[in-house]
């Protein structure tokens, strides 16, 4: 009688560390989760601002060399 209490103990604390493990597991995956995709929002935020000021940045380029062109033609 007294070996079956101790399996039976032995086996609800293995379950309880199951569990645990299981809970430990699901938050780590959830944080993952999390940081995959902020990551990508945010890399994403900053090849659009980037590509933005890229062409605002061609534009300005674009026409200082009209005005500096119209200036030598005067």
């Amino acid at each position: 009688m007294l070996k079956l209490q101790s399996r039976d103990a032995k086996e609800k604390v293995s379950l309880e560390w199951r569990l645990v493990a299981l809970s430990i597991d699901r938050l780590f995956f959830v944080v993952y989760l999390a940081t995959i995709i902020m990551s990508i929002c945010v890399i994403s935020v900053i090849c659009i601002l980037y590509a933005d000021e890229a062409v605002h940045y061609e534009k300005l380029q674009n026409s200082s060399s009209t005005a500096q062109q119209q200036a030598q033609q005067l």
